[in-house]
This record gives structure tokens, sequence and C-alpha cells, in this order.
């Protein structure tokens, strides 16, 4: 694979980069808030260092990031509007990588190698393979200290190898869901390039990539994945005349039908869920796709009540706390529940201009994607988009991640980029 052979010197500002890029990547899938950060600035201060005007006039020109800045700059504003200044004040920290993630990296298309994006997809690959190990070994200690497989929990048994217990060293299932599917969209584009052995090294780690985040049961996660592997398997059929790859959905749901094979009831019961329309939203006897119908009600009022411009970033977790108050949903303001949905809690703090902002930046990165013909961000925005369907995923800080390292990254490797040094 020639991954360590190929670590750079850095002895030139590309060089530089190159790695930190790669050591970035690398980090994200193992939720190492420190390490990731003191990564973060290291970048911002090589680009602070490294740039010159006509290359931030680059990044400030981008569409990319003029839509990031736009969506980031409004929910700023609305801060104006909201009575918890503070507290929106430390809500835009953690979305401040929109404004300046992108502008760092786009600003400098011209001076990354051009050897940049394999070099720093092995090493994000990497960082999805030493997570899964982590989290593997994890459950295996903790299952060997307990005597058995699981603890008991006032709702049942709690696995080690499952869902928040497995995902617990590094990050919330759901958003390590995200990285692992992101591994594997990474893993089909370098499985291309390599040589033999390595070829099937990538196609084996796709195998347990899917596995394991069966064993994650983040279910929206693995729907996104069915159909981003459903789209791909009938535009590869269409485009290479070979029908056998309309069989790779198949990968998927026999992964999936060999957990529900092996795995014991309770686990097998979160696959099983199906949301209760008649719930009785101030009782307890809720599954998790019941909490979701609980928590949209709730959002929705929220919004309605603050339609066009929100109720300010700030006011709009007290909102929605308020809403599950007066519709008595205790269960989701004793825990906290976000609403689950990144549209809605979006529409919540900024109304109708933050929510066609964020569709705006979302439709651009896409066609962006289309435009170069990327597989890896073309999948990786779809496998995104459907899973903020269910997830609050840029209220969190991996989640914002995800967004303003990766794609951006992914999308400067044009044909005219070059490797221009100074």
């Amino acid at each position: 694979m020639g991954f360590i052979s190929h670590l750079p010197k850095v002895n030139s500002a590309p060089a530089r980069f190159e790695l930190l890029i790669a050591a970035l990547l690398f980090s994200l899938p193992l939720g190492q808030e420190g390490f990731t950060n003191i990564l973060l600035f290291a970048l911002f201060i090589q680009s602070l260092i490294a740039y010159r005007w006509p290359h931030w006039r680059e990044g400030f020109k981008d569409p990319l990031w003029i839509l990031s800045a736009l969506f980031y700059g409004y929910l700023f504003l609305s801060i104006t509007w909201a009575e918890d200044q503070a507290g929106g004040l430390r809500q835009m920290e953690t979305k401040t990588a929109f404004l300046l993630a992108p502008l760092f990296i786009l600003a400098g298309k011209k001076l990354w190698p051009i050897t940049s994006r394999e070099f720093a997809l092995k090493a994000f690959w990497w960082g999805c393979m030493v997570a899964m190990l982590w989290a593997l070994s994890n459950a295996a200690i903790r299952s060997w200290e307990a005597g058995a497989m699981y603890i008991t929990h006032e709702a049942g048994r709690r696995y080690f190898f499952a869902y928040t217990h497995l995902a617990s060293p590094l990050m919330h299932p759901g958003y390590l869901a995200a990285y692992l599917g992101l591994g594997l969209f990474s893993a089909v584009e370098l499985q291309d390039k390599a040589k033999k052995n390595w070829q099937w090294i990538y196609r084996l780690s796709i195998v347990f990539l899917i596995v394991f985040m069966v064993l994650l049961q983040a279910r929206i996660n693995l729907i996104a994945l069915f159909m981003v592997i459903g789209l791909a398997a009938l535009f590869l059929a269409w485009q290479r005349k070979a029908y056998i790859w309309l069989g790779l959905p198949l990968l998927p749901i026999l992964a999936l039908g060999l957990f529900m094979g092996l795995a014991s009831e309770d686990m097998q019961k979160r696959y099983f869920q199906v949301p209760d329309f008649d719930y009785d939203i101030s009782g307890t006897d809720f599954n998790s796709a019941t909490y979701r119908l609980a928590e949209w009600k709730c959002a929705s009022e929220v919004i309605e009540s603050n339609f066009w411009y929100g109720t300010g970033i700030g006011d709009n977790r007290q909102a929605l706390f308020d809403s599950y108050k007066a519709n008595r949903f205790w269960e989701g303001l004793n825990k906290g529940y976000n609403a689950h949905n990144q549209y809605l809690e979006t529409m919540i703090a900024g109304g109708v201009p933050a929510v066609v902002l964020l569709t705006l930046l979302l439709l651009y990165y896409t066609y962006r994607a289309l435009r170069q013909m990327d597989f890896l961000a073309l999948s990786g925005l779809l496998f995104l988009m459907i899973s903020l369907s269910t997830e609050s995923m840029f209220e969190r800080i991996w989640g914002v991640l995800i967004f303003t390292l990766f794609f951006p990254f992914l999308l400067i490797r044009t044909k005219e980029s070059d490797s221009t040094a100074y």
C-alpha cells in the first residue's frame, strides 16, 4: 500500500498540509476531541503562516465557503433576537468549523500535493480500522470483567458488543456509524488503485465495516447505506454493462441477516422497533422510533410558533424543552433530548432562512460532486443527508467536522489542481 513509505518530509508547505490533513482525518473516527483540536489548531496556524492574499482570495470566492459562511453568519445573527445569548454563543462555538474549516482548506487548494487525496483517505481508512479495533477490545475487556456479554439494565439487557456500549470509548453510535460509512466508501475508492493484495484487504474491510455498523444498531445509517449501495449498484451495472453489480446491495442485507440469526432476542428488538402512532406522550413505554415521533411533534409546534425567523440560536433548546413540558413529554424533558432531525433543529433556531441556507449548502455540495463525478463525495453526501433526517448531527462537534473537513477536502481535488509550491 505504501502508506508508511509515503509519509512526506515536512520541509515544505505542501508536505506539511498533506501530513496535517491526513492526521486530522485519521483522528476523526477515534473521537478524541483534545487530540483533534490540537491538529485543527496546527492546520490553522500553518495556513496563516503559508497563505498569501491570492490564496485567501481563492477561498473567499469559492461558493462552498460562501454558502457555509452565510449559513453560519445567519445563525450567529439570530443570537440577537434570542434571550439566552450566552447559550447561543456556546452553540455557535460548536459550529465555528462551518466558517473556518472550508476556508482554510479551499484557500490552499493549489498548495495541496496532487497525491494528498489518496494519502489522506488511507489515513482516514486506518482511523476507521483502529476505531473498530479499539471499540471491540474495550467491549471484550468489559465483557471479561463482567463475566458476561451484557449488563442488566432497567429496560433490559445492554450488550457490550452492541449499540452505545460498543461505541462508548469513541462517541455516540450514530456519529461513529457515519464515520464508518464514509470509511467504507473510501475503501471502495482505494481498492480501485491498490495493488492486488491490498485490493482484497480493502474489500474485506468493507465487509467488516458493514458488520460493525450492524452491531452499532444505528438504523438510519444502515438505511442510508442500503440506499447508497443500491443506487451505486444500478449506476455501475449501467455504466459497465455488468449486471453482477446488482448483487452489491446483498452485502449489507446478508450482514444484517447474519446478525439477526446469531443475536439474542434483546439485541434483535431494536431492529424490529416500529413507531406506535397511538402512543401516550406522557407515558414511559417508548421505543426509539416512538421517541422520534414525540420529539418531531413537539419540534413542529415550536416551528409553527416561530416559523419565519425561529427562536434565535440560544433559545432553541429551551423552546423545545418548553414544548416537551407543555405536551407532558416527560421522558424527552428529563433526558434533555434534541429534535433528532437536523432540518427541524435548524428550523427551530433560525426559521425559514436558516433551513433554506442549509438546503442550498447541501445541494451545492452535491452539485459540485456530480460535476466532478466524484463517487466518494456523492455517496458520502447522500449518506449524510439521509442520516440528518433522524439525527441532529450538526449540534455536536463530531457531526460538524464530518461535513466541514471531509467533504471540502474531497471537492478541491479537481483536474486543474496542482502541487504548486512556494
